[in-house]
């Protein structure tokens, strides 16, 4: 976990605005469904960089899972030119990746995401992570 996110939200799921920045289709579609099973109501997706650090511009999200393989801009530029364009409280940003080297979870953290999640998506990878920032309710 990031230094910086280190207190917990007291905003519930259902009121979170949440981006979630994924270029592969079916990958959306299955964190899609798990975070509205977690009662995450308000969820935007985009499948490229770019896309996320427009809609991120133009809309105040919470919590952000950003692939960080995708087209136009990978994920972690589009994660810095996020949070350095952030004012007031940043959104919680997590990584999602396949990779598993340790020198790219260091990578993440100094882009100033907040965690890291190893594809596949699984509800209680994601139930662990989560409840860190947000109180999910099963």
């Amino acid at each position: 976990m990031h230094a910086g996110y280190t207190a917990r939200r007291a905003k519930a799921p259902a009121a979170c605005e949440v981006l979630i920045v994924e270029d592969d289709n079916i990958s959306r579609r299955v964190l899609h469904t798990i975070l509205a099973q977690l009662g995450f109501g308000h969820i935007d997706m985009e499948d490229n960089g770019e896309a996320a650090v427009s809609a991120a511009a133009a809309k105040r999200y919470d919590l952000i899972f950003m692939d960080l393989r995708l087209p136009v801009l990978d994920g972690l530029s589009a994660a810095r030119r996020i949070m350095a364009d952030c004012e007031g409280q940043r959104p919680v940003m997590i990584a999602v990746t396949t990779n598993t080297l340790p020198e790219i979870k260091q990578q993440c953290m100094a882009a100033g995401m907040a965690d890291y999640i190893i594809k596949p998506y699984y509800k209680a990878t994601l139930v662990e992570v989560l409840d860190h920032y947000f109180p999910v309710v099963l």
